[in-house]
């Protein structure tokens, strides 16, 4: 009897971890990673992940990134299912994405810094590093000769209502 009593109380614990981890598969809170951008997104803001040895010099610098990189709000972009886009501001600029999360616009220059997007909580976000960026024309010095260990621009944008 006591065989039969461990044997079920096995079986209702096994039967119990079962339900546990398929009833968790797919419970991430709304935190979800990844996914495909195909469809349209609207900007949100800028802000900018930046680290320096001066703590001012950080503060002043997370202003700058208002000014110099903060969009105009009626930007979009169009992710299309041909792994190309439409980024719409003022005028179109196209180009390719790929899906390992890398963005080519068609009329690059040599020296813009590479473009990467993400999706988390159905937010899209492209960032580019500025630290082998030179300031202004191009003859000065870049933020990582100025001792930044990281300058990150991130543009956030969220899906668009299409009603």
């Amino acid at each position: 009897m006591k065989k039969y009593f461990s044997f079920s109380v096995l079986m209702v614990a096994l039967a119990a971890l079962c339900i546990g981890f398929n009833s968790c598969d797919k419970d991430n809170d709304g935190d979800e990673s990844g996914g495909s951008p195909v469809g349209e997104w609207t900007y949100e803001k800028t802000t900018a992940d930046i680290k320096h040895s001066d703590s001012e010099l950080v503060t002043e610098e997370q202003g700058e990134v208002k000014d110099r990189f903060t969009l105009d709000e009626d930007v979009t972009i169009e992710f299309k299912a041909d792994s190309t886009f439409l980024w719409m501001n003022e005028g179109e600029y196209s180009g390719s994405w790929s899906a390992d999360g890398k963005l080519t616009f068609d009329d690059e220059e040599e020296d813009v810094p590479q473009i990467t997007f993400s999706i988390k909580n159905d937010e899209l976000i492209l960032a580019f590093s500025m630290l082998d960026q030179k300031y202004n024309t191009g003859d000065e010095t870049s933020y990582r000769e100025d001792g930044f260990t990281e300058y990150t621009i991130k543009y956030s944008f969220k899906k668009a209502n299409t009603n």
